[in-house]
């Protein structure tokens, strides 16, 4: 089935209560869970994460008609089926990193927040990764060789945070694009550039 409401209505509360409803539709007849896919925006992704959807699945390719990746969620409604949910969850976060290296590299900045927003992203950083972060940030280390650390890094900041994240940092430090390929103040800033401001943005993460 499709849930749907009228532009003129919305932001009034009206879908959360169509999902409630059906929540309770649901678990009067027994269902498993309530599940649901859409292309990937930043205002659906809110909406499902609100409606304590979980994410546990991104194609990898856009589609043809939205020209965005689509994902699905899932809501448990069964008792049993918390848990599965929560290890599908898991396996996501886990396989985000890489995937944002890969086919979801040419995501926008806001999807970007949206996505990792809409899968919880939680890493905790060791020692090891946060002595890493503040050798790049010092201008001690360069970024290849502290970028495991750092994309890890900035998508835990960027999950927990509202608001767009500036472009560069999310280009770079977590979708890891060629150099020549970045966010520029001005077409003559240069990889040298590019790397300071990269330090400069790493480094106001840690005082937001």
């Amino acid at each position: 089935c499709c849930i749907a409401v009228a532009p003129a209505y919305r932001r009034q509360g009206l879908g959360s209560r169509l999902i409630e409803r059906a929540a309770r539709h649901a678990g009067e007849r027994g269902f498993d869970y309530l599940g649901a896919s859409f292309a990937l925006d930043p205002r659906s992704a809110n909406f499902w994460r609100h409606a304590k959807c979980r994410l546990v699945h991104v194609s990898y390719a856009p589609g043809k008609s939205s020209g965005d990746h689509s994902v699905a969620v899932l809501r448990p409604i069964a008792a049993g089926m918390e848990a599965e949910i929560a290890r599908m969850q898991q396996r996501l976060r886990q396989q985000l990193p890489i995937w944002m290296t890969q086919f979801l590299q040419d995501l926008d900045a806001d999807q970007v927040a949206a996505l990792l927003r809409l899968a919880e992203f939680r890493v905790n950083a060791g020692e090891l990764e946060s002595d890493e972060i503040e050798a790049f940030t010092a201008g001690n280390r360069g970024f290849e060789l502290c970028f495991a650390s750092l994309q890890k890094y900035v998508m835990n900041r960027i999950a927990q945070t509202a608001g767009e994240p500036d472009r560069l940092l999310v280009e770079k430090a977590v979708q890891n694009r060629a150099w020549d390929r970045l966010d520029r103040v001005s077409g003559s800033e240069g990889r040298k550039h590019l790397q300071r401001r990269l330090r400069e943005l790493v480094d106001a993460l840690a005082e937001a």
